[in-house]
């Protein structure tokens, strides 16, 4: 049991890290965001090219592309798409978080455990749901606004996700049956 807790507490951690790494990544985007709408008549965004970019006939385009053209428009709707797919990292690290609670104190087959994992599984089919279709508003929106021709929509079909869900849904189901058996014994004594 001492290994499980010190395993979780170090999962904790790490999440914990990439929670505040992600919040600093998205501040860093904000920030950037206001400095490419806020410079886009005067320096054409040039030096903010590693934003999102599509690339149509060879040309590659980018979010500074749209700005400095007069689409601040589809910036920002670039940027809130940005937010929200960040929004939804930080809800999982979130999620798994709680999950890793009770396993740090040395009660893994705790209720809140099995409800997390069972959240989590619905969480990788929103995942799935969600990616593409904001790529796909992404690459349309960035397209529509660039004017170019002859651009692909390039939308995956990865059912990774699917995998995920379906392993989470069990291991969900295993620990409600660990819940069962632990509160049985738990009675006995």
């Amino acid at each position: 049991m001492d290994k499980l807790c010190k395993t979780a507490r170090g999962l904790d951690v790490f999440f914990r890290v990439l929670f505040w790494l992600a919040v600093a990544l998205g501040a860093v985007m904000l920030i950037a965001d206001i400095a490419v709408l806020a410079g886009a008549g005067t320096n054409n965004g040039e030096s903010f090219h590693w934003l999102v970019t599509l690339d149509a006939n060879g040309t590659a385009y980018s979010m500074a592309d749209a700005a400095a053209d007069g689409l601040p428009g589809t910036f920002i709707a670039l940027s809130v798409l940005f937010l929200l797919s960040l929004a939804f990292g930080l809800w999982v690290l979130h999620v798994i978080r709680q999950l890793l609670r009770p396993m740090k104190e040395g009660r893994p087959f705790e209720s809140a455990v099995s409800q997390s994992l069972r959240q989590l599984g619905w969480m990788a089919v929103a995942y799935g749901v969600l990616e593409v279709i904001v790529t796909a508003i992404a690459q349309f929106v960035l397209t529509r606004a660039l004017n170019t021709t002859g651009a692909a929509l390039d939308i995956g079909y990865d059912l990774t996700w699917l995998l995920v869900a379906v392993l989470l849904f069990l291991f969900s189901y295993i620990f409600r049956y660990g819940e069962e058996l632990q509160r049985q014994a738990d009675e006995t004594l």
